[in-house]
């Protein structure tokens, strides 16, 4: 199964500002270079999913518009990281000991009382669940933070495929998950998955962001289909 994930055009907000589930716009200019770029190197007639933050749906519908698609279907797991009371304040208003307290502990930390990364990484594990289970290419319109989790999970579960580890953590496993659970539902990601989720935080530090604009090619370990309910 092959996503391609594309990152958001550059937004109009101040480059020294915080933002990231903040519903920041895009210059229409900024869109139309972004949309030109990647209407001639997309499949088309594939499903397109976007964050539903209008710096992604804008470009959503456009890309869904040329390529032939259907309506792109919005998915709140693929929003940003929440920065809680950070959001929108520069960068240099907020105070020293709380950045050094994200640094210190960038994984569990809830910077300004938002999300912690593996916050993060269980509602955009449960989105790739839900891929995997699909079992079809697709088109991905999001933000650097979510693509670098769909990478690190990408890993992970391939890692996982390639060991027989996939149900190391127990029944709760997803591929497996009975109908009508939270997973299985279109949720997040079980409790037992912690060990796992914690992984994909750390992997997911480790990356670089993709450009404003650009695809990222991904090649995601298909996921058994999801069962009947009986």
């Amino acid at each position: 199964m092959r996503l391609y994930l594309i990152r958001h055009p550059r937004t109009l907000a101040p480059p020294d500002v915080c933002y990231g589930s903040s519903d920041v716009e895009v210059s229409e200019h900024e869109r139309g270079i972004a949309l030109a770029r990647l209407r001639g190197v997309l499949p088309r007639e594939l499903a397109v999913y976007s964050s539903v933050r209008r710096r992604c749906l804008g470009l959503a519908r456009e890309l869904a518009s040329a390529l032939g698609s259907g309506p792109p279907i919005g998915d709140p797991r693929l929003v940003e990281m929440d920065f809680g009371a950070w959001e929108l304040r520069p960068w240099s208003a907020i105070p020293r000991a709380e950045v050094d307290a994200w640094v210190r502990d960038l994984i569990a930390y809830h910077p300004g009382g938002g999300e912690s990364l593996e916050d993060m990484a269980c509602r955009i594990g449960g989105f790739c669940h839900d891929m995997r289970t699909a079992g079809r290419d697709a088109i991905v319109v999001c933000h650097g933070g979510s693509i670098k989790m769909l990478v690190a999970w990408s890993q992970v579960l391939e890692g996982c495929a390639e060991t027989g580890t996939l149900g190391l953590v127990g029944a709760e496993d997803p591929d497996v998950g009975s109908p009508g659970t939270g997973i299985a539902a279109g949720g997040e990601l079980p409790v037992a998955w912690r060990a796992r989720i914690a992984e994909v935080a750390r992997l997911s530090v480790s990356y670089g962001s993709a450009a404003y604009g650009s695809c990222v090619v991904l090649d995601m370990p298909a996921g058994k289909p999801a069962q009947p309910a009986s």
